[in-house]
């Protein structure tokens, strides 16, 4: 499959193994795995590239989904939904972290124990080691890239194969900039139609 990858979607790819290493060798949180936030940043990196183009349409650049990958709030490991759904049952989300934090300090403590998953190398030696998550971005990119009857994969399809999964990756960012895949599909065509 990786030879479908454009030299753009290789490029966003390492750097997302990039940003996994910088961001997660920081906190030890994660364990330098790629996970779907670091590609959706390696989409983000290349400027000039559809996916990132389709992103700044948005409002959304590298800095903005840098700096939401690396607050540390713990509130962002729980979705929009889920935060709603407790809501909804009568639990105030909101207060139990406030409390938390008077009762602890720091949180980081919450963020840290990432789950073990197993992990497998991508594009050779350099590629760095992909969580589950992430490898399903990359096979639901090459469903993207199908689906529009591409013989490429660009960082377009992997932006799509983001946010084709169940829980896309900073569900909160994306809510608030009004990204979903169905816009995002129709800015990626419109990117791609040849100009008349």
């Amino acid at each position: 499959m990786s030879e479908r990858f454009t030299r753009a979607a290789r490029q966003a790819v390492l750097e997302a193994v990039k940003a996994a290493g910088q961001l997660t060798g920081a906190d030890k949180a994660g364990h330098g795995l790629v996970r779907p936030e670091h590609l959706l940043l390696g989409v983000a990196a290349a400027r000039q590239e559809v996916g990132a183009r389709v992103l700044a349409g948005f409002g959304l650049d590298e800095a903005a989904v840098r700096r939401a990958i690396t607050r540390r709030d713990p509130r962002t490991v729980l979705s929009a939904a889920e935060m709603a759904a407790l809501r909804a049952v009568g639990i105030d989300a909101d207060e139990v972290f406030r409390r938390i934090e008077e009762a602890f300090g720091d949180t980081a403590w919450f963020l840290a124990d990432a789950p073990e998953e197993p992990v497998r190398r991508l594009f050779g030696r350099r590629g760095g080691r992909f969580g589950t998550e992430a490898r399903r971005v990359l096979e639901q990119s090459l469903r993207q890239a199908l689906a529009l009857k591409h013989r490429h994969i660009g960082t377009e399809h992997i932006l799509l194969g983001l946010l084709a999964l169940p829980q896309p990756p900073l569900p909160d960012l994306l809510a608030r900039h009004g990204v979903t895949y169905e816009q995002v599909r129709q800015r990626v065509l419109a990117a791609l139609r040849p100009a008349a």
